[in-house]
């Protein structure tokens, strides 16, 4: 099989594998994408990154290792969604130092709670 059927290849060991349930809670919203011979894994928030780290990992490590002849590529997790890969280009453009700064994936913050100061007032706090 070719390497860019892995992840669809993953998706499908993995359901097999995993109860429905399992499988549309923390399989199904992933994406991935190959980029540089590394399955990178895109995942919706840092909690779905440690449970699949901790629990799942693994078995998708097992899978892509069935696809291919028993050495999967490195795997990596991140938080947020896949970008369209940019096309490689040898020579740097007009824009570089725009294109440098412009984020590789839309990363949404995350209200995380209320905060108290000392004086008692409450803040809203938010974390990329």
């Amino acid at each position: 099989m070719q390497i860019e059927t892995l992840w669809p290849h993953c998706l499908n060991e993995l359901q097999q594998n995993l109860g429905a349930s399992q499988f549309n809670i923390w399989i199904k919203p992933l994406s991935a994408q190959m980029i540089d011979d590394t399955l990178v894994i895109a995942v919706p928030n840092q909690i779905f990154l440690q449970f699949i780290r901790d629990r799942y990992l693994g078995m998708i490590e097992m899978a892509a290792a069935k696809l291919c002849a028993g050495v999967p590529p490195p795997i990596e997790l991140k938080v947020g969604q896949m970008s369209a890969p940019a096309p490689r280009v040898a020579a740097r453009s007009a824009n570089a130092a725009s294109d440098e700064a412009a984020p590789a994936a839309a990363v949404a913050p995350v209200k995380t709670g209320k905060r108290f100061d000392a004086g008692g007032a409450s803040h809203e706090t938010t974390r990329l």
